[in-house]
């Protein structure tokens, strides 16, 4: 191949977004987190819903997150599937 030719190679387009907010509020916070990510090797979309609560003046803090997402590895489609979590 001489200088100035371009190979021809092949593409990979990807779509991503990205939404997050959170609300404060005396003695925490709630926040929730949402993506996608789609394209030709695969989809992961989900999102997180999560909190804090302070306590004795911020030296306590308790914290729950729940977290729901769905992919599809094309690449690996043994590795597809729901991810369900809770802590």
């Amino acid at each position: 191949m001489s200088p100035g030719q371009d190979r021809a190679r092949p593409r990979s387009e990807d779509i991503l977004a990205n939404l997050a907010g959170r609300y404060r509020y005396g003695a925490g916070l709630i926040g929730v987190r949402a993506l996608s990510e789609t394209g030709d090797r695969g989809l992961r979309q989900g999102g997180d819903l999560y909190g804090e609560r302070y306590f004795l003046g911020r030296r306590w803090t308790a914290l729950g997150r729940v977290s729901l997402y769905d992919w599809d590895d094309k690449l690996r489609p043994d590795r597809s599937g729901d991810h369900r979590s809770g802590t």
